[in-house]
């Protein structure tokens, strides 16, 4: 069962999956509670980011369709290479972590192949929702490919399958992609469902860092991936600007760039 849910909102969870919508009557009927009780359940969900509230019941929150992972992963290479870098070096000997989709996780990832090849990194864990991670990682260390529904799009998957699966997991480390960020709003992503499984990667973690090229600062896109308070710093690439490490300073947050800065 999902941690911070009960019985009858996976039931709930699991019925809009696969069907997109639910009526309250399908609802009351599915799970053998009143009516009233399922209006709450749904008020829940919705303030979780889980569902919409329509009229006669709730409905699959819609995605927004805009990332390609082909058209993404051409773009700012050199500092998605330098990013992935600095993250792998942050792994040691042993760890257990999660790593998020991506084009910048994409980097890290060959970054760690190479690590491994090289022999300066030994008996690692990762657990990934990236069908592209898993190809690069798995001639060389153990992988877990978390379960979930498809997106061919973004060669990922998520879903309420996949934050039950991470559950029985508690990691070292949490690397997380994003395709955004905003000041004052936080991590954003174009796919609600990523969000969040990137969410409760990070609430599973002892460590969580984004990884996130200095042009996404001020881009933004449907769905909130984490608070700030959630995560431990922030891995981008030497461009940033100096207004943005001001911004960031204020806000507590670590960044974290290639040593020489």
């Amino acid at each position: 069962m999902k941690k911070g849910h009960n019985t009858k909102e996976n039931e709930i969870l699991d019925y809009i999956q696969r069907y997109h919508a639910m009526t309250t009557s399908e609802a009351m009927q599915l799970t053998g509670v009143s009516e009233s009780t399922i209006r709450r359940l749904f008020i829940k969900l919705q303030q979780k980011g889980y569902v919409e509230r329509v009229f006669g019941g709730v409905k699959e929150i819609p995605q927004v369709e805009t990332y390609s992972y082909q058209d993404t992963v051409i773009k700012n290479v050199e500092q998605k290479k330098e990013i992935g870098a600095v993250a792998a070096s942050m792994v040691n000997d042993h760890d257990f972590f999660y790593l998020d989709c991506g084009t910048t996780t994409r980097q890290m990832a060959k970054a760690l192949a190479v690590r491994m090849r090289e022999g300066s990194l030994r008996g690692i864990l990762a657990v990934t929702n990236s069908i592209i991670n898993l190809e690069i990682l798995g001639p060389y260390c153990d992988i877990i490919i978390a379960g979930g529904k498809y997106s061919c799009e973004r060669k990922d998957v998520s879903g309420n399958i996949s934050e039950t699966f991470l559950q029985q997991f508690h990691f070292d480390k949490c690397f997380l992609g994003t395709d955004g960020f905003r000041f004052g709003h936080g991590f954003v992503s174009t796919s609600t469902t990523v969000s969040l499984l990137a969410s409760a990667a990070s609430k599973l973690s002892e460590e969580s860092y984004v990884l996130m090229d200095s042009s996404k600062i001020g881009k933004n896109a449907v769905g909130i991936h984490c608070n700030m308070s959630n995560i431990k710093g922030i891995i981008t690439d030497s461009e940033i600007d100096a207004e943005n490490l001001q911004r960031f300073s204020e806000l507590r947050m670590k960044i974290i760039v290639k040593k020489g800065r």
